[in-house]
């Protein structure tokens, strides 16, 4: 039986696409060692399920199906840059997202109680909306790279979250390479 890497995510649109491609070329000119996203890649991670099954996949897919079928289409505002752990010693750096009424908060809680039905472990964090960016791989240049964290002003974009799809991830030199395996609807 042949198992897939698999996560759900929020696909992001041409605008927000665009902001932070705007950001990732600034904050590339600090030079600090960083692994950063192909901004086409950028997405809004909701759970990472790992190492799947390949016969799993329907059912995952009709558990996204069931989870969205709930929620009307809502808006999403990226607004700041961060990083965890921190501004002034980054890991990963992100930019931060805000759902209108925290829906995709409460998405993200309708998704985990369902995958808890199919055996996925319940996340042990807090769902913390955000859009991975880069990831530091050592300190060099680091001080140029926090200065720009904390002061690169992130510009006000929104889009509308219609769809939630299910990805396969495969890993390769060059990156992550991202295939959808269903993309199911908001009502």
């Amino acid at each position: 039986m042949d198992s897939l890497r698999t996560f759900i995510a929020v696909e992001l649109d041409k605008q927000i696409i665009e902001e932070l491609t705007r950001a990732l070329n600034l904050l590339k000119e600090t030079q600090g060692d960083v692994k950063w996203v192909n901004p086409p890649n950028a997405h809004i991670t909701l759970k990472f399920l790992g190492s799947v099954d390949e016969q799993k996949i329907d059912k995952i897919s009709r558990a996204i199906e069931e989870s969205v079928s709930t929620y009307r289409p809502f808006s999403l505002t990226i607004q700041s840059l961060g990083a965890f752990p921190a501004l002034n010693s980054p890991r990963v750096i992100w930019i931060g997202a805000l759902s209108e009424d925290g829906n995709l908060e409460k998405l993200t809680q309708t998704l985990e109680t369902k995958l808890v039905s199919l055996h996925f472990p319940k996340e042990k964090r807090d769902f913390k909306s955000h859009i991975t960016i880069g990831r530091v791989r050592s300190n060099k240049n680091n001080a140029g790279l926090i200065n720009l964290l904390q002061t690169l002003e992130i510009a006000k974009k929104e889009m509308l979250v219609k769809t939630v799809t299910l990805f396969k991830s495969t890993l390769s030199p060059k990156g992550s390479i991202y295939e959808r395996l269903s993309v199911l609807s908001l009502r």
